[in-house]
């Protein structure tokens, strides 16, 4: 009988059975139950007690917020080498740093978008200076090499890998900062103009963030997301704190934008565009100020990068040939030592010395963001993944370019036994006594043959920063140009607009006003393509197919037009006062930035001098001095033995001076050549770098042109004027040697 008497469901139990009914049901037509990993707050589920409380509200969601939080999976995993590095070292050991330590880390992985904790980098500095110990422990038990330079480099290398490991978060930080900081004015500049006409907060945070590139288009996503999934109520209150990662690297950024947030609240007219042409003043100000302290405190990093960097080094390998000579018996390895110093510490020095030079630079809007052909899905991907392709051919190309010229160099060496230190004098190999050793004459064929190891090297960087610039920059330029004019052509499409005519008369006079800028073909194009294909204005910009705004690739340009076009619905008058507001911030944005490059013109001129003059130059000049030293004192100690063979055995003149040196032991100046020039294509392309971030912050393609510029014209006036300067003392040579 019990079988027979079922228990009476209540209301409830009814209506949470029924509810569950309908859940699977819905869960068997779209084919995910077996899908337990996404869970969203829309759905209830009753299932009992998976891996939760039984009877617990649970979520399923949409195969967009699938989508979503794959991506968010995928955004937090350790990506570059460093944090991976980090991540396996925080498995081994997590140490936990001092909390200052901690709170500063912390905001600046936070602020740079690293995925790492600062527990894994305290873990990867101990994990990465033990490894650099241990591989250098093992060295120092192999037989070759100079034991004296092993142990140094056990010491100090474990110590400047840590240092390294636990900084990087905050060098990475100041590197985003000078990065995005150029997007972040422009963001600041989107929405003021959104801001003139309509005065919604929200959508003007979403018109910056659909027209910025780079981190700030990712942080003002997430200022909106976080609103609509109910984290903050309000975009301003999301906004807020966004703002606090910015309070360390640009207050004047979060004055500007509390003045924004100020004018919505502003009754009067007036006072509301005061407000928001404040802002962009607040901005450009503050840029401007912290440019001219910037300029000033640089005359002394750059004096001591000169002179303890570049002049000292060099004017001091002069003594090296002498050292080899005089201490031949007690300094041993000396081409190995001036290797190692020279083209691998030093460098790295000189490096780090610019970093921390650049790690202080101020915001400044000096970038120009190119518009790609291809802008999302699969087609950005394939985009991306053919530039990855088209730079490793340009790589191979430039090893191929520069093999041409090293193997022919270093084959010299070998077969001359040059890094023997054998024989500077007259002939190379004497001191072996082979008879198959190849025996040259010491003259300018065989310094040009060490010539050919520094420019296989300088031809490396040539080809590949040459290559990867082409393209880019030729667009770069014109979009500059175009940039540069889009401030007066803004001005007369607003004037002529402001007379109530139509848009389409207005851009024909203002075609008439600017036909001498190229700029022109953007009017010029839109009318054809309103009088011609029946297009409204805002279809004559955008039009995939023939907008004008394709021969045109700004991205300024195309976001201002946008907000142009939206504002000429409401009227002509009321766009026309768009664009000529829009002008006046371009122009001062523009004449900001020209204040800058006035302030900062002295140091790259005086950055550009020394790389195509001064080390050059300098280095020419040291390694034909020190040429000509070692061909004396060769010919001195030739003349020496002979008037000692001449002179009778008991006359007291057996006895040369030149009897307490040995002359086999001098390190060749051909040798020494190649460490100079080495470090001479090693601090252009140092110098090309620190130009370009000085001058214009983080820019690849200007950063790829100044460094095929300075490597190209510094290497030649290196080798021509070190030819010259031998040629010129050659004579001396002669004259030392009929003494």
């Amino acid at each position: 009988m019990g079988l027979f008497n079922k228990k009476k469901l209540t209301e409830e139990e009814l209506l949470r059975k029924e509810k569950q009914d309908l859940i699977k049901r819905i869960m068997d037509e779209k084919k995910i139950e077996s899908d337990v990993e996404y869970r969203i707050p829309d759905m209830l589920d009753f299932k009992s007690g998976r891996g939760g409380e039984r009877g617990r509200f649970s979520y399923r969601q949409s195969r967009e917020y699938k989508l979503y939080q794959k991506e968010e999976r995928e955004a937090k995993e350790p990506n570059t080498i460093y944090e991976k590095f980090c991540f396996y070292s925080g498995k081994i050991l997590r140490p936990s740093p001092d909390e200052d330590t901690k709170k500063k880390m912390k905001n600046a992985i936070s602020f740079s978008g690293m995925h790492t904790t600062p527990e894994d980098v305290t873990g990867g500095c101990i994990v990465g200076a033990a490894l650099s110990f241990l591989i250098l422990l093992i060295a120092v038990l192999l037989p070759f090499g100079p034991t004296v330079l092993k142990l140094i480099l056990m010491l100090f290398v474990p110590l400047v890998i840590a240092y390294l490991i636990l900084t990087h978060p905050f060098s990475h930080a100041n590197l985003v900062r000078m990065k995005e900081g150029q997007e972040l004015i422009t963001a600041l500049l989107y929405i003021v103009v959104y801001l003139r006409s309509v005065p919604n907060f929200e959508n003007a945070v979403r018109f910056a963030a659909e027209n910025v590139n780079g981190k700030m288009r990712g942080d003002l996503k997430r200022v909106l997301w976080k609103v609509e999934v109910g984290i903050y109520n309000s975009v301003e209150e999301s906004f807020s704190d966004y703002l606090k990662a910015w309070k360390n690297y640009n207050k004047e950024f979060i004055e500007a934008m509390h003045l924004i947030r100020q004018s919505m609240v502003e009754a009067d007219e007036k006072r509301k565009i005061d407000m928001l042409n404040k802002a962009i003043g607040v901005v450009l100000e503050g840029m401007d100020e912290k440019m001219k302290m910037y300029a000033r405190d640089l005359e002394t990093p750059i004096m001591v990068m000169h002179g303890l960097g570049i002049m000292l080094p060099v004017m001091g390998m002069i003594v090296f040939p002498l050292l080899s000579i005089f201490l031949a018996q007690d300094v041993k390895n000396i081409p190995l030592y001036l290797f190692l110093g020279y083209n691998i510490v030093l460098p790295v020095v000189i490096f780090f010395f610019i970093r921390h030079i650049l790690e202080t630079r101020p915001t400044t809007h000096s970038g120009v963001n190119v518009v790609p052909k291809v802008s999302r899905g699969e087609g950005l991907k394939s985009g991306i993944a053919n530039m990855i392709t088209l730079k490793r051919i340009i790589m191979v190309f430039a090893l191929i370019g520069g093999l041409i010229f090293l193997v022919p160099g270093l084959n010299f060496l070998f077969v001359t036994n040059m890094f023997e230190n054998c024989a500077p004098g007259e002939m190379f190999a004497e001191c072996s006594g082979d008879e198959g050793d190849l025996a040259l004459p010491h003259n300018m064929g065989t310094m040009m043959m060490s010539l050919l190891v520094v420019i296989g090297f300088a031809v490396i960087f040539i080809i590949y920063n040459r290559g990867k610039c082409y393209k880019g920059l030729e667009i770069r330029d014109k979009v500059e140009s175009v940039e540069m004019e889009f401030e007066e052509a803004m001005f007369a499409l607003g004037n002529r607009l402001a007379s109530g005519i139509p848009i389409e008369f207005a851009l024909e006079k203002a075609l008439e006003d600017t036909n001498e800028l190229a700029i022109s073909g953007l009017f010029e194009i839109s009318l054809k393509n309103m009088n011609r294909l029946s297009m409204n204005f805002e279809d004559s910009l955008f039009d995939e197919k023939y907008g004008a705004l394709n021969e045109y690739p700004s991205a300024l340009i195309r976001t201002i037009m946008k907000s142009v076009s939206g504002t000429l619905e409401k009227g002509s008058k009321y766009a026309a006062v768009t664009m000529i507001t829009i002008a006046a911030y371009l122009r001062s944005m523009r004449t900001t930035q020209e204040k800058i490059n006035d302030l900062l013109s002295s140091t790259v001129s005086s950055m550009k001098f020394q790389a195509y003059v001064l080390v050059p130059a300098i280095s020419g000049v040291v390694i034909a001095v020190s040429d000509l030293i070692i061909k004396m004192l060769t010919g001195l100690s030739k003349t020496f033995a002979n008037l000692g063979t001449n002179m009778p055995g008991d006359s007291g003149m057996g006895m040369s001076p030149m009897n307490i040196i040995d002359i086999k032991e001098a390190m060749p100046a051909e040798l020494l050549q190649i460490v100079v020039g080495v470090y001479v294509v090693q601090i252009l392309v140092l110098l090309a770098v620190f130009v370009t971030r000085i001058e214009r912050g983080v820019d690849e393609i200007k950063e790829s042109e100044n460094i095929w510029h300075f490597v190209l014209i510094g290497t030649f006036a290196y080798i021509v004027i070190l030819m010259i300067i031998m040629s010129v003392f050659a004579p001396l040579v002669g004259i030392a040697s009929m003494t």
